[in-house]
């Protein structure tokens, strides 16, 4: 075998073990974000029960968590983050989730579909469609709402 062909089929390989191995990270840490993001909903969620009596408006308890949080994290900690994944929880309570192909932004276009079917219907649609169609048959749906 000419070494030459032989080296052209070694980086061949490596570079297809890489890209899967980045593929695969990115994948695992969509499902890290995601599952964060449910257990902070859940959280927050849980925040005004546990206080019974003394119970704060949720506005007053995720716009003084997003002051703390935002400083620490970054943006994506808002008042409207965090009521994101407080919704993001309630509508996926079961921890029935899309990881492998949806990202968090697209979650966030879906909770604002209200009509819990057409919710059912863009994730199941989720196995066939590629990621920018999905995002632009939510933005319509959203639209005519």
């Amino acid at each position: 075998m000419d070494p030459v062909n032989h080296a052209s089929e070694i980086v061949c390989q490596v570079e297809a073990v890489i890209a899967q191995a980045r593929q695969n990270a990115a994948v695992a840490g969509n499902h890290e974000l995601l599952r964060s993001y449910w257990q902070i909903g859940k959280l927050i969620a849980g925040m005004g029960q546990a206080h019974g009596d003394r119970q704060l408006p949720e506005r007053t308890l995720t716009l003084w968590l997003s002051k703390i949080l935002a400083k620490e994290f970054g943006k994506g900690f808002s008042r409207r983050g965090l009521v994101n994944m407080k919704r993001f929880y309630e509508n996926y309570a079961s921890g029935r989730m899309l990881y492998d192909r949806t990202s968090w932004m697209l979650y966030c276009k879906l909770l604002g579909v209200p009509d819990e079917d057409a919710q059912d219907v863009f994730e199941r649609l989720n196995s066939r469609w590629a990621i920018r169609d999905l995002r632009r048959q939510a933005d319509n749906a959203i639209r005519f709402i």
